[in-house]
């Protein structure tokens, strides 16, 4: 940034604060209205009217909450935008308890200040994932439709449509990754399931997957380990893993082939012994059975 620009930046600053126009949020003065400095020329100072909420903290005291909207008599605004289509006599939000995602008036839903396609608000649900991002649906005789935030995850069913974890989501038919909304393609619906407290793992009644995400091909891949114990392999700590047989680690860093699962079976572990200790300085490792201890899933020498 070179000085010249700075400077007309810092002095531009210093004039609105003169005439009572802050650099930061809404500001309504006899000249208009303004955010973060700039004038909003669509917007009208006599009924203009940021929308916020009244919320009470655990104490007892007030406190105000601010949103992303405001309105006058004519119009929505997303910070300082026309929401094209809104009702300003309706406007409000999905859910109070998530203010940054979804709002409707009569007529339809809004994300971020666009129209949100398909969807209004007698056929609309927000699913309000407890991980990752927002997710919901429209269904009604004419609309079968799933988002992912503002995108239509393809040919998803609307009426079977759950989610699993973050990563996955499923409907009757189909798994769907959770990164690039693509079918996770192989795996049986039925009998899916993610290992428990674990990511990396899926499995269904042909066997068990480690879970690999191509960024460069943007899809979520899911690798046989073959020989796994598909129903009795559990997740322990620090990338160990175990089933009725064997003891697994997986490498999150380095090279991965594609095609190849990273997951490592433990060579010359004792089973019934081995358990994962957390780091311990003094050894250096991680984890331990009765003749070794072992660290990113290598004996300590």
């Amino acid at each position: 940034m070179s000085l010249a620009v700075f400077s007309f930046g810092y002095f531009e600053s210093v004039l609105n604060l003169s005439r009572g126009i802050k650099n930061d949020g809404y500001s309504i003065t006899e000249a208009g209205v303004y955010y973060n400095g700039k004038k909003i020329k669509e917007a009208d100072k006599e009924t203009f009217t940021p929308i916020t909420f009244n919320k009470k903290h655990e104490n007892g005291d007030d406190y105000i909450i601010k949103t992303r909207y405001a309105k006058d008599h004519q119009h929505v605004f997303y910070y300082k935008d026309i929401v094209q289509g809104a009702s300003p006599d309706d406007f409000s939000p999905v859910d109070l308890k998530n203010l940054d995602a979804y709002w409707k008036d009569e007529k339809s839903i809004f994300l971020s200040g666009k129209v949100l396609p398909g969807a209004n608000e007698k056929n609309f649900k927000f699913l309000n994932a407890k991980y990752g991002p927002y997710m919901s649906v429209a269904i009604d005789d004419q609309v079968n439709l799933v988002y992912h935030n503002d995108k239509i995850i393809a040919d998803a069913d609307a009426s079977t449509f759950e989610i699993v974890i973050s990563l996955f989501y499923k409907d009757n038919q189909n798994i769907y990754d959770g990164i690039y909304l693509k079918k996770v393609m192989g795996i049986d619906v039925a009998s899916f399931r993610v290992i428990e407290n674990s990511d990396h793992y899926i499995t269904d009644k042909n066997g068990l997957y480690e879970v690999r995400i191509d960024s460069k091909e943007e899809i979520v891949r899911a690798l046989k380990i073959e020989g796994a114990g598909h129903e009795t392999f559990r997740s322990l700590d620090r990338g160990y893993y175990k089933d009725e047989f064997r003891v697994y680690w997986i490498s999150h860093q380095g090279t991965r082939v594609k095609g190849v699962p990273k997951t490592k079976v433990l060579k010359n572990v004792d089973y019934a012994t081995f358990t994962v200790t957390g780091y311990d300085q003094a050894t250096k490792s991680e984890a331990k059975d009765k003749n070794h201890r072992y660290l990113d899933g290598e004996i300590v020498k």
